[in-house]
């Protein structure tokens, strides 16, 4: 449902709890290429610009969450693990999507990568699920799937090593005329192997990236240069 949304864009007058859509979207150019922005209104009078992403799982401007803190107990505001790696963790995963000046905020902020309201303004609850989901110190926190949001059903604690290889996939290649990363490759039409096998025959064979892309895998020999 959500992905469906993404592609098709808000109507002027959805509604999602107290945001409204009051406008057509605006497309503003990213480091990605397009971004559209639908003009909201929250049921407290305040209007934001927010992406498709923010749209699918933030319900108020942020208002909702300031109502409730208000009445919570002081001991459930705060949270005595600040000094904590895990507290390290959260803290670097809403710096990635909230602000534009991160070294790597190009694959997050950039395209419109967000947190979910969940874990947004409550380190508890972030804490009690990396708990209930096998965090242990040396794991790091993964998107399962690159181009879905923080949240609890897209995350997952894994290895330095199965990061990287993930982060791998990201890789920027340029064939054919066009660049784009090893998945994106992978799902093109001209392609005839997975991204991982691509990945390895520009690193480790060298193959130029061309007859990596769209050579069948029958071999380990370095083919004649692929004219399509």
């Amino acid at each position: 449902m959500a992905q469906g949304w993404h592609r098709i864009g808000f109507p002027v007058g959805y509604r999602k709890d107290r945001l409204e859509v009051i406008s057509e979207r605006i497309a503003v150019s990213g480091s990605r290429g397009l971004l559209y922005l639908y003009p909201c209104r929250c049921s407290c009078g305040r209007e934001k610009l927010l992406t498709a992403a923010q749209l699918n799982v933030n319900r108020s401007c942020g208002c909702a969450w300031e109502e409730a803190k208000r009445h919570l107990p002081k001991r459930n505001r705060t949270h005595s693990g600040r000094s904590t790696r895990l507290y390290g963790v959260w803290q670097a995963m809403l710096n990635r999507c909230r602000r534009s000046d991160m070294h790597n905020s190009h694959r997050y902020h950039g395209r419109g990568i967000v947190v979910c309201e969940e874990w947004q303004h409550d380190f508890v609850a972030f804490h009690k699920w990396a708990m209930d989901n096998g965090y242990r110190i040396g794991l790091q926190l993964d998107r399962i799937d690159n181009n879905g949001n923080y949240e609890p059903a897209n995350c997952r604690w894994v290895t330095c090593t199965m990061n990287n290889h993930n982060r791998g996939r990201d890789t920027k290649i340029t064939a054919f005329g066009e660049t784009k990363c090893a998945l994106e490759w992978a799902r093109d039409l001209r392609c005839r192997v997975s991204d991982s096998t691509i990945l390895y025959r520009l690193r480790k064979l060298g193959w130029d990236s061309e007859s990596a892309i769209a050579t069948p895998a029958f071999g380990h020999k370095v083919p004649a240069r692929i004219q399509l």
